[in-house]
């Protein structure tokens, strides 16, 4: 599998695929991409004055931070201090995990369901 940035440039797309995706003009031809080149104007003041983009980039910091702790210290930690073997530390090390991600689901049905 590859990307590419259009169909055409991909090797197996035929000629009935890209009529598929992209339609066929008046005279018969497939329609060419409409490709727009200019770059997004950011906000970046509003964004930056904004309270809620704030709250949303600590979330963020703190949700990575958390991540990195039980990624890349605990299990070094559990092997090096506590002297765990690797199917105790893989045992160990996702029991932090599981509550969140039963979290994460249960946050995730009480949104949808609201």
């Amino acid at each position: 599998m590859s990307y590419r940035n259009l169909p055409e440039e991909h090797g197996l797309v035929n000629r009935a695929e890209l009529e598929h995706i992209r339609g066929l003009g008046e005279t018969g031809e497939i329609n060419q991409a409409h490709i727009e080149r200019e770059a997004a104007n950011v906000p970046w003041g509003t964004l930056l004055r904004s309270p809620n983009m704030w709250a949303i980039m600590c979330a963020y910091f703190t949700y990575v931070y958390c991540l990195y702790i039980f990624l890349t210290w605990l299990p070094s930690y559990l092997v090096e201090f506590r002297h765990f073997t690797l199917i105790k530390v893989g045992l160990f090390a996702s029991l932090p995990l599981l509550p969140a991600s039963s979290a994460t689901r249960s946050a995730a049905w009480r949104a949808i369901g609201s």
